[in-house]
């Protein structure tokens, strides 16, 4: 599940970063994202977005297998491009 946030500007004249769905103020580290200005509620708005859709790219039902065994395929696997042979 993708969880999508954005800057809102408050009544008091700062900016607050709020999950759409449900206009909730994000917190981060513990600290609830409000009181900043516009520049800093980008950048943590930009920041979990990012994370929220590299969750979901590592949650994808698509994918075969455990994690735990992707992990273990990619460090296995050589890297594309390099030669296997001694």
């Amino acid at each position: 599940m993708t969880h999508r946030y954005v800057t809102q500007r408050d009544l008091n004249g700062t900016w607050s970063v709020q999950e759409v769905a449900t206009n909730v103020r994000a917190i981060y580290r513990g600290k609830v994202l409000a009181g900043l200005d516009e520049k800093t509620a980008a950048l943590h708005a930009r920041r979990l977005n990012d994370r929220s859709i590299f969750a979901d790219a590592l949650s994808s039902p698509d994918d075969s297998g455990s994690l735990v065994s992707r992990i273990q395929q990619a460090i296995e696997d050589p890297l594309p491009g390099s030669s296997s042979t001694s």
